[in-house]
């Protein structure tokens, strides 16, 4: 009897769980008419994945394919089995930035109307398109000058991105950078401004509850920004510094943290990073003047870290189904199989 009492707690509790999950995603879907399909492909099926760095939604099989090109290009969640409460900053993000007609029309600003996939394309075609859109980033608009300016000047975009405490801002920015990525722009933004890229976000945040909301800090660790490791020279802000280094804390235990002098350092519990060597500022300034890609042979990568869901390999025929390689549908799909089977 005591059993029953407890399993029916469980569920009662799942129940709840799911619930208030779909109310997330409907706050997503009423920020604009968008989000009720697909950023990728335009389905209306099962359009509750979201990319947490990009904040786009995304409909299962264009969520599994965001998977397999790692999380260096997009970091998926689920809308309805994912929990954010643990995550303010986050959340406040997921309910008031996500935007497919935004990313569209930076992603897709340059698009041909017939290279535009359909909810019914194969998975080879899929997958061609979505690589291309965010990790070729073919179909971004190039600068109508020196396409090549761009990189050269992209500190200084980037900051007075950074300084108009603007996500939408920062989102461009980011996605028009190709010769250098913000983990390794991050390196050097010491080196322009004698404070970190991370301690300088720290300045922007906006109070709720009374309490702050480092969203804009928030925005860019999920793009990759990294944190330092030295607290001691916290930056000034009207903001109270226990609240400032409460977050910072708790961002080294999810992120890990840099020092220039020392390599990568990463909690246990969650290796993100994997390499432990640095690149120097002269190789990074030189391969920028030279216009040559920033090596990053010597950058940790959180794509190597271990995922919850990923696919194990990319489809390399659209005869496999992107479908069976979703291991979050898979388990989804064995366990109404077992429960079926159960009923019988």
């Amino acid at each position: 009897m005591q059993d029953r009492s407890k399993q029916h707690k469980k569920h009662f509790n799942e129940l709840k769980f799911q619930s208030n999950n779909n109310k997330l995603l409907l706050k997503v879907q009423q920020l604009e008419i968008e989000n009720l399909k697909c950023c990728d492909c335009q389905s209306m099926e099962n359009v509750d994945w979201i990319s947490i760095n990009l904040l786009c939604v995304l409909c299962i099989k264009c969520s599994g394919v965001h998977r397999s090109l790692g999380s260096h290009i997009s970091k998926i969640r689920s809308l309805t089995l994912d929990k954010f409460n643990d995550n303010m900053e986050l959340l406040y993000l997921i309910e008031n930035y996500t935007s497919n007609k935004f990313i569209n029309e930076i992603y897709e600003s340059n698009l041909g109307s017939n290279l535009k996939v359909t909810p019914n394309c194969n998975d080879l075609q899929r997958l061609n398109f979505i690589s291309q859109k965010y990790k070729d980033k073919l179909f971004v608009k190039k600068p109508i000058n020196n396409p090549n300016d761009f990189q050269t000047k992209s500190m200084e975009k980037f900051i007075n991105a950074l300084n108009s405490n603007n996500i939408w801002k920062l989102q461009y920015i980011l996605s028009r950078l190709t010769k250098i990525n913000l983990k390794q722009l991050s390196i050097i933004y010491f080196k322009s401004n004698n404070i970190t890229m991370f301690q300088d976000s720290l300045k922007f945040n906006i109070i709720k509850d009374n309490n702050p909301l480092f969203i804009i800090t928030e925005f860019l660790l999920w793009n990759d920004m990294i944190i330092d490791k030295d607290k001691d020279k916290c930056v000034e802000t009207e903001t109270n510094n226990t609240k400032i280094n409460e977050y910072w804390n708790l961002k080294i235990k999810t992120f890990g943290t840099y020092d220039s002098t020392k390599p990568y350092k990463s909690p246990t519990s969650s290796p993100i990073f994997k390499n432990s060597n640095t690149l120097s500022q002269s190789n990074i300034n030189d391969s920028i003047n030279n216009n040559n890609t920033v090596s990053t042979n010597n950058i940790p990568s959180r794509s190597k870290s271990k995922k919850r869901w990923s696919l194990s390999y990319i489809p390399k025929s659209s005869t496999q189904n992107i479908l069976t390689l979703h291991h979050a549908l898979k388990s989804i799909k064995d366990t109404s199989t077992s429960s079926s089977s159960s009923k019988k």
